[in-house]
Protein backbone atom coordinates (compact mmCIF):
# COMPACT_ATOMS: atom_id res chain seq x y z
CA UNK A 1 0.00 0.00 0.00
CA UNK A 2 1.25 3.33 -0.35
CA UNK A 3 0.31 6.23 2.26
CA UNK A 4 0.49 10.03 1.48
CA UNK A 5 0.47 12.04 4.63
CA UNK A 6 -1.49 14.91 5.26
CA UNK A 7 0.18 18.29 6.96
CA UNK A 8 0.78 17.29 10.49
CA UNK A 9 2.20 18.83 13.36
CA UNK A 10 5.63 16.60 13.45
CA UNK A 11 6.43 13.73 10.99
CA UNK A 12 4.70 10.62 12.06
CA UNK A 13 5.75 7.37 10.89
CA UNK A 14 4.54 4.73 9.22
CA UNK A 15 5.16 0.77 9.11
CA UNK A 16 5.55 -1.90 6.10
CA UNK A 17 2.77 -4.42 7.36
CA UNK A 18 3.24 -7.62 5.10
CA UNK A 19 5.24 -9.19 2.20
CA UNK A 20 2.12 -8.99 -0.15
CA UNK A 21 1.14 -5.21 1.42
CA UNK A 22 3.31 -2.68 -0.58
CA UNK A 23 3.55 1.02 1.03
CA UNK A 24 5.72 3.30 -0.64
CA UNK A 25 6.58 6.77 0.70
CA UNK A 26 7.14 9.87 -1.50
CA UNK A 27 8.04 13.31 -0.68
CA UNK A 28 5.60 15.93 0.10
CA UNK A 29 6.18 19.99 0.18
CA UNK A 30 3.54 21.81 2.31
CA UNK A 31 3.21 25.27 2.37
CA UNK A 32 2.32 27.33 4.86
CA UNK A 33 1.03 31.25 4.45
CA UNK A 34 0.16 33.99 6.47
CA UNK A 35 -3.43 35.74 5.54
CA UNK A 36 -1.55 38.43 4.57
CA UNK A 37 -0.49 36.81 1.77
CA UNK A 38 3.78 36.19 2.37
CA UNK A 39 4.92 32.73 2.60
CA UNK A 40 6.56 32.15 5.84
CA UNK A 41 7.41 28.89 5.37
CA UNK A 42 7.66 25.35 3.77
CA UNK A 43 8.90 21.73 4.51
CA UNK A 44 9.28 18.85 3.00
CA UNK A 45 8.16 16.04 4.83
CA UNK A 46 8.17 12.08 3.98
CA UNK A 47 5.39 10.14 4.29
CA UNK A 48 5.42 7.14 7.07
CA UNK A 49 2.81 5.26 8.83
CA UNK A 50 2.83 5.10 13.12
CA UNK A 51 0.92 1.25 13.39
CA UNK A 52 -1.27 0.69 16.89
CA UNK A 53 -0.16 0.46 20.01
CA UNK A 54 -1.47 -3.01 19.99
CA UNK A 55 -1.00 -4.14 16.55
CA UNK A 56 0.20 -7.95 16.39
CA UNK A 57 3.72 -8.62 15.41
CA UNK A 58 1.97 -12.08 13.78
CA UNK A 59 3.22 -13.32 10.22
CA UNK A 60 0.70 -13.03 7.56
CA UNK A 61 0.08 -15.99 4.83
CA UNK A 62 2.31 -15.36 2.09
CA UNK A 63 0.64 -14.55 -1.04
CA UNK A 64 2.13 -15.09 -4.20
CA UNK A 65 2.19 -12.69 -7.21
CA UNK A 66 0.61 -13.95 -10.36
CA UNK A 67 3.12 -15.28 -12.99
CA UNK A 68 1.62 -14.69 -16.81
CA UNK A 69 1.92 -17.83 -19.00
CA UNK A 70 4.41 -16.77 -21.77
CA UNK A 71 2.22 -17.11 -24.21
CA UNK A 72 -0.80 -16.15 -22.50
CA UNK A 73 -2.56 -13.01 -23.93
CA UNK A 74 -2.32 -10.36 -21.87
CA UNK A 75 -5.52 -8.51 -20.95
CA UNK A 76 -6.57 -5.26 -22.39
CA UNK A 77 -5.69 -2.17 -20.34
CA UNK A 78 -7.80 0.38 -20.09
CA UNK A 79 -6.86 3.86 -22.21
CA UNK A 80 -5.35 5.59 -19.24
CA UNK A 81 -3.29 2.47 -18.16
CA UNK A 82 -2.10 1.66 -21.39
CA UNK A 83 -0.90 5.80 -21.47
CA UNK A 84 0.59 5.35 -18.80
CA UNK A 85 2.43 1.45 -19.18
CA UNK A 86 4.19 3.79 -22.44
CA UNK A 87 5.82 5.90 -19.64
CA UNK A 88 6.85 3.34 -17.45
CA UNK A 89 10.16 2.35 -19.52
CA UNK A 90 9.68 -1.43 -18.62
CA UNK A 91 10.98 -4.33 -20.50
CA UNK A 92 8.32 -7.00 -22.22
CA UNK A 93 8.91 -8.99 -19.25
CA UNK A 94 7.83 -5.84 -17.24
CA UNK A 95 5.29 -5.21 -19.09
CA UNK A 96 3.73 -8.41 -19.00
CA UNK A 97 3.82 -8.38 -15.20
CA UNK A 98 2.49 -5.20 -14.98
CA UNK A 99 -0.53 -5.68 -16.66
CA UNK A 100 -1.16 -9.53 -15.69
CA UNK A 101 -1.72 -7.83 -12.34
CA UNK A 102 -4.93 -6.08 -13.72
CA UNK A 103 -3.27 -2.37 -13.04
CA UNK A 104 -6.30 0.46 -12.12
CA UNK A 105 -5.87 4.33 -11.56
CA UNK A 106 -8.14 5.41 -9.59
CA UNK A 107 -8.93 8.97 -7.37
CA UNK A 108 -9.50 8.99 -3.92
CA UNK A 109 -12.44 7.34 -2.55
CA UNK A 110 -12.12 4.51 -4.80
CA UNK A 111 -8.26 3.98 -3.77
CA UNK A 112 -9.53 3.86 0.35
CA UNK A 113 -11.75 1.38 -0.94
CA UNK A 114 -9.53 -0.99 -3.29
CA UNK A 115 -6.72 -0.35 -0.76
CA UNK A 116 -8.74 -1.61 2.64
CA UNK A 117 -7.11 -4.32 4.46
CA UNK A 118 -3.93 -4.77 1.62
CA UNK A 119 -1.42 -3.04 3.92
CA UNK A 120 -1.97 -1.16 7.52
CA UNK A 121 -5.28 0.22 7.61
CA UNK A 122 -4.99 4.52 7.90
CA UNK A 123 -7.35 4.70 11.57
CA UNK A 124 -6.70 8.42 10.97
CA UNK A 125 -7.84 10.14 7.77
CA UNK A 126 -7.04 13.48 8.80
CA UNK A 127 -2.96 12.29 9.12
CA UNK A 128 -2.99 9.10 6.07
CA UNK A 129 -3.97 9.00 2.35
CA UNK A 130 -3.42 5.98 0.40
CA UNK A 131 -2.09 6.71 -2.90
CA UNK A 132 -1.39 3.49 -4.06
CA UNK A 133 -1.26 -0.13 -3.15
CA UNK A 134 -0.27 -3.58 -4.63
CA UNK A 135 -1.62 -7.38 -3.45
CA UNK A 136 -2.07 -10.34 -5.04
CA UNK A 137 -5.68 -10.26 -4.97
CA UNK A 138 -6.34 -6.56 -6.27
CA UNK A 139 -3.14 -6.31 -8.56
CA UNK A 140 -1.43 -2.53 -8.81
CA UNK A 141 -3.71 0.25 -7.60
CA UNK A 142 -2.25 3.48 -8.54
CA UNK A 143 -3.19 7.23 -7.33
CA UNK A 144 -4.60 9.25 -10.18
CA UNK A 145 -3.01 12.72 -8.51
CA UNK A 146 -5.59 16.16 -9.08
CA UNK A 147 -3.06 17.82 -11.35
CA UNK A 148 -1.54 16.68 -14.11
CA UNK A 149 1.42 18.47 -13.51
CA UNK A 150 1.92 15.64 -10.68
CA UNK A 151 1.50 12.72 -13.23
CA UNK A 152 4.92 11.74 -13.32
CA UNK A 153 4.85 10.47 -9.78
CA UNK A 154 2.58 7.81 -11.25
CA UNK A 155 5.61 6.39 -12.91
CA UNK A 156 7.26 5.89 -9.70
CA UNK A 157 4.62 4.37 -7.67
CA UNK A 158 3.47 1.90 -10.32
CA UNK A 159 7.02 0.56 -11.66
CA UNK A 160 7.27 0.83 -7.48
CA UNK A 161 4.63 -1.63 -7.15
CA UNK A 162 5.70 -3.84 -9.79
CA UNK A 163 9.31 -4.23 -8.48
CA UNK A 164 7.10 -6.02 -5.52
CA UNK A 165 5.22 -8.08 -7.60
CA UNK A 166 8.55 -9.02 -9.55
CA UNK A 167 10.26 -9.58 -6.31
CA UNK A 168 7.09 -12.23 -5.41
CA UNK A 169 8.10 -14.23 -8.43
CA UNK A 170 12.11 -14.67 -8.43
CA UNK A 171 13.42 -18.07 -7.35
CA UNK A 172 14.67 -18.64 -3.36
CA UNK A 173 17.69 -19.06 -5.07
CA UNK A 174 17.62 -15.41 -6.63
CA UNK A 175 15.93 -13.44 -3.34
CA UNK A 176 19.17 -14.87 -1.72
CA UNK A 177 21.19 -13.27 -3.98
CA UNK A 178 19.24 -10.30 -4.21
CA UNK A 179 19.49 -10.00 -0.95
CA UNK A 180 23.29 -9.56 -1.00
CA UNK A 181 23.62 -7.71 -4.02
CA UNK A 182 20.96 -5.10 -2.45
CA UNK A 183 22.74 -4.83 0.71
CA UNK A 184 25.67 -3.92 -0.42
CA UNK A 185 24.37 -1.25 -2.81
CA UNK A 186 22.65 0.27 -0.28
CA UNK A 187 26.13 0.30 1.56
CA UNK A 188 27.35 2.96 -1.40
CA UNK A 189 24.25 4.96 -1.18
CA UNK A 190 25.25 8.18 0.51
CA UNK A 191 24.30 8.45 3.97
CA UNK A 192 22.45 11.81 3.42
CA UNK A 193 20.11 10.39 0.60
CA UNK A 194 16.76 10.02 1.75
CA UNK A 195 16.08 7.09 0.40
CA UNK A 196 17.66 4.97 3.63
CA UNK A 197 14.95 6.74 5.81
CA UNK A 198 12.27 5.53 3.45
CA UNK A 199 13.72 2.10 3.27
CA UNK A 200 13.58 2.15 7.15
CA UNK A 201 9.96 3.65 7.64
CA UNK A 202 8.48 1.00 4.72
CA UNK A 203 10.67 -2.13 6.57
CA UNK A 204 9.00 -0.75 10.19
CA UNK A 205 11.25 -3.29 11.88
CA UNK A 206 10.12 -6.21 9.76
CA UNK A 207 13.29 -7.56 8.76
CA UNK A 208 11.08 -9.92 6.05
CA UNK A 209 9.71 -7.01 4.26
CA UNK A 210 13.81 -5.57 4.00
CA UNK A 211 14.68 -7.11 0.73
CA UNK A 212 11.56 -6.33 -1.22
CA UNK A 213 11.83 -2.73 -0.28
CA UNK A 214 15.38 -2.37 -0.66
CA UNK A 215 14.56 -3.45 -4.10
CA UNK A 216 11.76 -1.29 -5.12
CA UNK A 217 13.39 1.52 -3.97
CA UNK A 218 16.68 1.48 -5.21
CA UNK A 219 15.36 0.12 -8.76
CA UNK A 220 12.77 3.03 -9.12
CA UNK A 221 15.01 6.01 -7.38
CA UNK A 222 18.66 5.64 -6.68
CA UNK A 223 21.65 5.80 -9.21
CA UNK A 224 24.95 5.86 -8.39
CA UNK A 225 27.67 7.92 -10.41
CA UNK A 226 29.63 4.16 -11.34
CA UNK A 227 26.23 2.05 -11.55
CA UNK A 228 24.54 -0.73 -9.76
CA UNK A 229 26.60 -4.32 -9.42
CA UNK A 230 26.10 -5.12 -12.74
CA UNK A 231 24.38 -8.32 -11.74
CA UNK A 232 21.62 -6.02 -10.23
CA UNK A 233 21.28 -4.37 -13.23
CA UNK A 234 21.30 -7.30 -14.90
CA UNK A 235 18.05 -8.66 -12.60
CA UNK A 236 16.72 -4.90 -12.99
CA UNK A 237 16.71 -5.06 -16.69
CA UNK A 238 14.18 -8.43 -16.84
CA UNK A 239 11.67 -5.89 -16.43
CA UNK A 240 12.63 -1.69 -16.29
CA UNK A 241 13.99 -0.75 -20.03
CA UNK A 242 15.36 2.23 -19.07
CA UNK A 243 16.31 2.49 -15.42
CA UNK A 244 18.38 5.88 -15.68
CA UNK A 245 15.08 7.08 -17.61
CA UNK A 246 12.77 5.76 -14.87
CA UNK A 247 15.00 7.41 -12.30
CA UNK A 248 15.14 10.54 -14.16
CA UNK A 249 11.20 10.74 -14.05
CA UNK A 250 11.68 10.52 -10.18
CA UNK A 251 13.76 13.64 -10.01
CA UNK A 252 11.41 15.20 -11.86
CA UNK A 253 7.81 14.38 -10.48
CA UNK A 254 10.02 15.04 -6.74
CA UNK A 255 11.11 18.96 -8.30
CA UNK A 256 7.47 19.74 -9.60
CA UNK A 257 5.92 21.34 -6.06
CA UNK A 258 9.83 22.86 -5.23
CA UNK A 259 9.82 24.46 -8.77
CA UNK A 260 6.21 26.11 -8.64
CA UNK A 261 6.82 26.89 -4.87
CA UNK A 262 10.58 29.03 -5.55
CA UNK A 263 8.29 30.83 -8.61
CA UNK A 264 5.82 31.89 -5.95
CA UNK A 265 8.32 32.90 -3.72
CA UNK A 266 10.04 35.19 -6.09
CA UNK A 267 7.09 36.41 -6.87
CA UNK A 268 6.06 37.61 -3.76
CA UNK A 269 9.49 38.85 -2.74
CA UNK A 270 9.22 40.91 -5.82
CA UNK A 271 5.66 42.18 -4.76
CA UNK A 272 6.88 43.05 -0.91
CA UNK A 273 10.11 44.63 -2.06
CA UNK A 274 8.01 46.84 -4.64
CA UNK A 275 5.34 47.53 -2.03
CA UNK A 276 7.83 48.53 0.71
CA UNK A 277 9.90 50.99 -1.94
CA UNK A 278 6.14 52.18 -2.83
CA UNK A 279 5.62 53.13 0.75
CA UNK A 280 8.50 55.00 0.89
CA UNK A 281 8.20 56.57 -1.94
CA UNK A 282 4.53 57.37 -0.89
CA UNK A 283 5.65 58.92 2.38
CA UNK A 284 7.88 61.23 1.15
CA UNK A 285 6.06 62.43 -1.37
CA UNK A 286 3.51 63.36 1.43
CA UNK A 287 6.38 65.00 3.22
CA UNK A 288 7.07 67.16 0.24
CA UNK A 289 3.77 67.84 -0.75
CA UNK A 290 3.38 68.84 2.93
CA UNK A 291 6.53 71.49 2.71
CA UNK A 292 4.99 73.04 -0.63
CA UNK A 293 1.64 73.61 0.83
CA UNK A 294 3.81 75.19 3.09
CA UNK A 295 6.14 77.40 1.41
CA UNK A 296 3.40 78.29 -0.78
CA UNK A 297 1.34 79.31 2.34
CA UNK A 298 4.31 82.22 2.88
CA UNK A 299 4.66 83.08 -0.46
CA UNK A 300 0.85 83.92 -0.39
CA UNK A 301 1.31 85.66 2.46
CA UNK A 302 3.93 87.70 1.41
CA UNK A 303 2.59 88.26 -2.59
CA UNK A 304 -0.54 89.43 -0.95
CA UNK A 305 1.70 91.80 1.49
CA UNK A 306 3.63 92.74 -1.86
CA UNK A 307 -0.12 93.82 -3.71
CA UNK A 308 -1.37 95.92 -0.34
CA UNK A 309 2.13 98.10 -0.75
CA UNK A 310 1.84 101.14 -2.46
CA UNK A 311 3.70 100.88 -5.87
CA UNK A 312 5.80 103.70 -4.52
CA UNK A 313 7.28 102.22 -1.87
CA UNK A 314 7.84 98.67 -2.88
CA UNK A 315 11.10 99.49 -4.64
CA UNK A 316 12.16 100.97 -1.08
CA UNK A 317 12.60 96.72 -0.05
CA UNK A 318 14.99 94.17 -0.55
CA UNK A 319 14.71 90.10 0.50
CA UNK A 320 17.62 88.13 0.40
CA UNK A 321 16.88 84.39 -0.47
CA UNK A 322 18.80 81.43 1.03
CA UNK A 323 18.65 78.78 -1.29
CA UNK A 324 19.10 74.98 -0.19
CA UNK A 325 23.05 74.53 -0.95
CA UNK A 326 23.84 77.53 1.64
CA UNK A 327 23.85 80.12 -1.29
CA UNK A 328 22.46 83.39 -0.39
CA UNK A 329 20.79 86.30 -3.06
CA UNK A 330 19.17 89.77 -2.14
CA UNK A 331 16.89 90.48 -4.49
CA UNK A 332 14.23 93.35 -5.17
CA UNK A 333 10.96 92.28 -3.55
CA UNK A 334 9.26 91.43 -6.98
CA UNK A 335 12.18 90.20 -8.42
CA UNK A 336 12.03 87.85 -5.30
CA UNK A 337 8.71 86.70 -5.50
CA UNK A 338 9.61 86.06 -9.09
CA UNK A 339 12.16 83.79 -8.55
CA UNK A 340 9.59 82.02 -5.33
CA UNK A 341 6.98 81.77 -7.67
CA UNK A 342 9.15 79.88 -10.33
CA UNK A 343 10.45 77.17 -7.61
CA UNK A 344 7.00 76.74 -6.17
CA UNK A 345 5.34 75.73 -9.85
CA UNK A 346 8.83 73.65 -10.16
CA UNK A 347 7.74 71.79 -6.96
CA UNK A 348 4.48 71.28 -7.85
CA UNK A 349 5.20 70.01 -11.27
CA UNK A 350 7.75 67.02 -9.60
CA UNK A 351 5.17 66.60 -7.41
CA UNK A 352 2.37 66.04 -9.96
CA UNK A 353 4.52 64.04 -11.97
CA UNK A 354 5.81 61.69 -8.88
CA UNK A 355 2.44 61.30 -8.05
CA UNK A 356 1.53 60.04 -11.48
CA UNK A 357 4.57 57.84 -11.52
CA UNK A 358 3.66 56.49 -8.25
CA UNK A 359 0.36 55.93 -9.03
CA UNK A 360 0.99 53.68 -12.26
CA UNK A 361 3.71 51.93 -10.63
CA UNK A 362 0.91 51.07 -7.68
CA UNK A 363 -1.43 50.04 -10.21
CA UNK A 364 1.57 47.71 -11.45
CA UNK A 365 2.42 46.15 -8.31
CA UNK A 366 -1.56 45.59 -7.74
CA UNK A 367 -1.82 43.70 -10.73
CA UNK A 368 1.38 41.67 -10.05
CA UNK A 369 0.30 41.00 -5.92
CA UNK A 370 -2.82 39.66 -8.16
CA UNK A 371 -1.00 37.83 -9.64
CA UNK A 372 1.55 36.37 -6.68
CA UNK A 373 -2.17 35.44 -4.63
CA UNK A 374 -3.43 33.43 -7.25
CA UNK A 375 -0.20 31.71 -8.15
CA UNK A 376 -0.19 30.85 -4.30
CA UNK A 377 -3.18 29.66 -4.49
CA UNK A 378 -2.31 27.25 -7.36
CA UNK A 379 0.48 26.63 -5.10
CA UNK A 380 -2.42 25.29 -2.50
CA UNK A 381 -4.65 23.46 -5.06
CA UNK A 382 -1.16 21.50 -6.18
CA UNK A 383 -0.34 20.25 -2.76
CA UNK A 384 -3.90 19.55 -2.09
CA UNK A 385 -4.05 17.03 -5.58
CA UNK A 386 -1.21 14.99 -4.10
CA UNK A 387 -3.46 13.70 -1.81
CA UNK A 388 -6.95 11.97 -2.02
CA UNK A 389 -9.90 14.05 -1.30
Amino acid sequence: MTLFDAPPEGPPRRERRSRGRRVWPFAVLLVAVLAGGTLVGTGVLSDWLQPPADAAPSEPPRMEAPEPEPDAPLPEPEPEVQELLERLHLSEEGRRLFLVNSPQIVDGPRIRELCAGHGHAATDEETYHTVGCYGASIGIVIFRPGDDRLRDSMVTIAVHELLHAAYEVLEPGERARLEQLLAAEVARVPADDPVHGQIDASVGGREEALVTERFAYLGTQVRLPDGFDPELEEIYARYIADRDALVDTYVRAQAVVPEVQAAVEAMWQDVLGREHAEAHDAAQLEADRTAYDEVLARYNADADEFNRTPPEERSRYTVTLTYPDGRTEQLPWDESLTVRHNELEGMRSDIEARQSALAERQAETARLRAEAEAARADLESLARAMLPQ
